[in-house]
């Protein structure tokens, strides 16, 4: 399947404090293919979780957990968890987040280099990552990081 099919034809963005599991459910009810959960939803996914028990059909997808916040590890093991109660629903969205709203914001690509890798690492596939690329040294190197045979950097 598709990228594109598998996330619909219309998704939505919420910030992830103004999302109810009755709001996802309508949204589903709606036709709705992807709800994005926006401004740093927290790396233990428990929110996504939530948000696909009360949903049959929709993919929740994050944007974006932030590197900064949450380490790749715990997140791993977080996506295992979503991913074993919700298989192939689920698309984990992380990156730098915005240089003005992160006091250890440094080297972020290299940051997120080391971070896709501990992911991967540890089990998250590289078709349910996806990366917010702000800068553009990051952006030209998106499609590398997740290569299938792993970085090229």
């Amino acid at each position: 399947m598709t990228e594109a099919r598998r996330l619909g034809r219309f998704g939505i963005w919420r910030s992830a404090s103004l999302v109810t599991p009755e709001l996802a459910a309508g949204i589903e009810r709606l036709g709705f293919g992807t709800l994005w959960l926006g401004s740093s939803p927290a790396g233990d996914l428990a929110q996504a979780e939530e948000l696909l028990d009360a949903t049959t059909t929709l993919i929740l997808a994050t944007s974006i957990v932030n590197m900064w916040q949450d380490q790749a590890e715990d997140v791993a093991g977080s996506f295992a968890r979503v991913q074993r109660r919700h298989p192939g629903r689920f698309l984990l969205g992380v990156g730098a987040g915005h240089r003005e709203a992160t006091q250890q914001y440094a080297r972020p690509y290299e940051t997120l280099a080391r971070y896709v890798d501990v992911l991967q690492a540890g089990g998250v596939p590289r078709d349910s990552l996806v990366l917010a690329a702000l800068g553009a040294r990051s952006q030209q190197a998106a499609g590398r990081f997740l290569e299938p045979t792993g970085h090229s950097r």
